[in-house]
Formats: structure tokens, sequence, C-alpha cells
């Protein structure tokens, strides 16, 4: 990696907060967390993620309607994101799908799906033409 590639893991849950954390951080990826929908705008404001962890149930703004709102919005709108959630239903997977996600994870989940679904994500994105 040429520069420190940014993970921004939003879920409410503290520990999945701490366990994506250490894992991503352990593969060397810089990690950002954020609690809820609002919180992740207000740091989207300083920052940019190279690829977003969310998970759909969130307070106040669930994760799918975030996900709308980053795919409508151009400064947003290609940063790549993995829906990690407990969610599994077939609807549920086919509506994050068709609001933009690029991946969807099911909890429980291992640190190597994580770490190998943000690796696949990235790879797929430095191919993807600026």
């Amino acid at each position: 990696m040429s520069y420190q590639k940014t993970i921004m893991v939003v879920d409410d849950n503290l520990d999945i907060q701490n366990i994506a954390q250490a894992v991503l951080e352990g593969e060397g990826y810089r990690v950002m967390c954020a609690d809820s929908g609002a919180d992740l705008f207000d740091k989207l404001e300083d920052q940019k993620p190279d690829l977003i962890l969310l998970d759909i149930m969130l307070p106040g703004m669930d994760g799918l309607e975030i996900l709308r709102r980053l795919r409508g919005n151009p400064d947003t709108s290609s940063i790549p994101v993995t829906m990690l959630t407990v969610k599994g239903e077939p609807d549920d997977i086919q509506q994050a799908y068709e609001l933009g996600c690029d991946y969807y994870l099911t909890k429980p989940v291992t640190g190597k799906q994580i770490v190998d679904s943000v690796n696949q994500l990235l790879r797929r994105a430095e191919r993807r033409p600026q």
C-alpha cells in the first residue's frame, strides 16, 4: 500500500467496533468508528474513508438510509460499502444491493471474513477508472 487506507466502521455496538478495529489495524489499516448515521456524516465532513463497514440496525437513521444518502452524494457515491449486519434475510440482502452496497456480511463474522471483504473491495476500487 502506498498510503495507509482508512476504514470507517459504523456500528452502535462497541464490541463490534473494537473487534473490527483490532482486526483491521492488525492488517495495517487505519480505522475510524461511528455509532450512528449522524456521527458518520459529521466525520465525513473532515475525512473520506477508503471503505465503509455499515450496520443496518442503527439508532436514528438505519444503515439502508445511510447507504441511500451515501450513494446520492457525489462526494461519497464511490466509497465502497460493506454491510455488516445480523439482518440476513434474502429481502434484506437484495434491498442493500439495490441501494448500492458492494458486499454483504451477516453477523456473526470472523475477522478473516472482514479482512477478506475489505481487501477484495479495495483491490476492485483501485482498478476502477477515476
